[in-house]
């Protein structure tokens, strides 16, 4: 393992190179560089899994270093190292995915017990890749692809052929086997907290688990995105007979079960009926429309022998009464009427893929529709959690249920912040006081309130009395005369700490606002204290 010293001060570099006990944490070169230049050199020769970097140097920035490593797709582990807790730097070190940030002058037991950190995952990330392509190489990763292609291409009798020459895997023409389609729903908690291989592992071990009984043999498990772990496929041999659908009910209940006590996730299977391998990918998409059809299905097991395909009439809601409800605050009495609305799609079966879109893009419309009405912009509350999934929403009834109610209570609560002025205002006042070193706009704040931008212009100046420039301004100069005052910082420091990184404008404004430039003003405070 490899580490790159990168620090424009000669004695920091010779000072860490000699004091971290490198074979303890496992580094066998330690490679050392006065400026980027220097460093790109290094990288472009030699392979550095870990990078001790500092930020602040001569013409090009330890940032500007590592984002050029990243763009040349450079994975290393990176620790930054500075003099200043700058927010700036922080959000940068975020963006380029770096490992640490610590603050100079570092105790070297802390910088080492992190450098071992570092090490310690590049070993655990190496072990990972190094297993998983053992993996791919598997008979597993053989067979999965075999039913990719067979499934989602050509499933002639030569293509078929084709593909178990190429994939090394061997079955009869005539052998026949069962497509089933996994729907997994309410995974993402767990997907979260879990590795992705960690994920798939119990979804596999489940799976195999438990369809591997009564004469069944599973052929092959895999995603239909690999992006996406909301749907999975499966196929099933059974060797020994044709098996019951008294048997793939009472598996699919189990594995049901299993999978909510294992996983807390919710979960359908959508089964086919046995086909020889030229007929299954034909099978298979039929299941598929089925499952995409489905809306009412959540942990069930369907079978496609009883399904009918059919049109059902989407039978529209009384939105105009909805959208008053939203407008005059009855927040739980819309929520009730919307619930009934769904309850009686439920209870009725009428609701199909199609009738549900058609149901959440007017439910979509009714919301901006009161949201423009109070000037609030849709295009950024789109963002909030409540409203981002509504991707999720359109899978079934029940997701739709939860986005619905999340939407309406979240709708309707920026409709009763916005009504009362004042604490919009202030939440924008709080805002500015605690970010007075960053650059602000308008634009900034309208989303902090979700407010046209317009609108909260002119709210704020009907409420202080000011623009929010001017009342920007005047929080600036405040917290600006308070340091000048009351430390011995410099004031081109200073500049930046109240966001002016152009001092002449920042003296200028100074001057206009007090009638004396920065320095005249701490002398005068200077004078008047003693």
């Amino acid at each position: 393992m490899n580490i790159l010293l990168v620090d424009d001060d000669y004695y920091i570099v010779d000072t860490v190179k000699s004091m971290i006990d490198w074979e303890k944490i496992g580094i066998d070169g330690i490679y050392t560089a006065l400026d980027a230049a220097s460093a790109r050199k290094i990288m472009e020769g030699i392979p550095i899994q870990i990078i001790l970097c500092d930020i602040e140097m001569g013409k090009e920035s330890g940032l500007d270093l590592v984002e050029w490593a990243r763009q040349q797709g450079n994975g290393a582990k990176v620790i930054f190292l500075t003099s200043y807790a700058d927010f700036s730097y922080a959000q940068k070190v975020v963006t380029l995915q770096s490992f640490d940030y610590l603050l100079k002058p570092v105790q070297f037991p802390l910088l080492e017990s992190r450098l071992l950190k570092a090490a310690e995952e590049i070993s655990r990330e190496e072990a990972y890749q190094a297993n998983l392509e053992k993996w791919m190489n598997s008979q597993t990763v053989r067979k999965e692809s075999f039913w990719r292609k067979l499934l989602f291409e050509d499933s002639d009798d030569k293509a078929v052929s084709r593909w178990m020459e190429i994939f090394g895997v061997k079955y009869g023409q005539e052998e026949s086997f069962l497509y089933i389609c996994i729907s997994i729903y309410d995974y993402e908690t767990i997907y979260e907290s879990l590795e992705r291989g960690m994920f798939d592992f119990l979804i596999g071990n489940i799976t195999h688990e438990i369809f591997s009984r009564e004469g069944y043999e599973v052929q092959a498990l895999f995603r239909t995105d690999s992006e996406d772990a909301s749907q999975w496929n499966m196929v099933l041999a059974h060797p020994g007979g044709t098996g019951s659908r008294e048997a793939l009910e009472q598996l699919g209940a189990e594995y049901i079960d299993q999978i909510d006590q294992v996983m807390h996730s919710k979960v359908s299977c959508y089964v086919g009926s046995k086909a020889p391998l030229r007929e299954l990918a034909a099978e298979a998409r039929a299941v598929m429309r089925m499952q995409e059809e489905d809306v009412l299905g959540i942990r069930k097991v369907k079978f496609l022998s009883d399904y009918e395909e059919k049109e059902i009439p989407y039978v529209e809601p009384a939105f105009t009464l909805w959208e008053e409800m939203l407008l005059q605050g009855e927040t739980e009495k819309l929520v009730r009427e919307i619930s009934l609305y769904e309850n009686g799609l439920e209870i009725n079966g009428t609701c199909n893929a199609g009738t549900l879109k058609l149901f959440l893009g007017d439910f979509q419309q009714m919301i901006s529709s009161v949201l423009h009405k109070k000037c609030i912009s849709m295009n950024r509350l789109m963002k909030e959690p409540a409203f981002s999934d509504y991707r999720e929403a359109t899978r079934s009834l029940y997701h739709c249920r939860r986005y619905t109610e999340r939407a309406v209570r979240k709708a309707a609560g920026y409709i009763r912040f916005v009504g009362e002025e004042k604490s919009v205002v202030d939440v924008v006042k709080d805002y500015i006081e605690g970010h007075l070193d960053e650059e602000l706009t308008r634009e900034d704040f309208a989303a902090l309130v979700f407010l046209n931008a317009d609108y909260l212009a002119r709210l704020f100046k009907q409420e202080t009395g000011l623009s929010i420039g001017n009342y920007l301004v005047e929080q600036r100069m405040g917290k600006a005369k308070q340091l000048l005052a009351c430390t011995a910082r410099p004031v081109n420091r200073i500049a930046v700490e109240v966001g002016y990184t152009n001092f002449s404008y920042f003296a200028k404004l100074f001057r206009k606002t007090t009638g004396m430039t920065p320095n005249e003003y701490r002398k005068s405070r200077k004078n008047s204290a003693g």
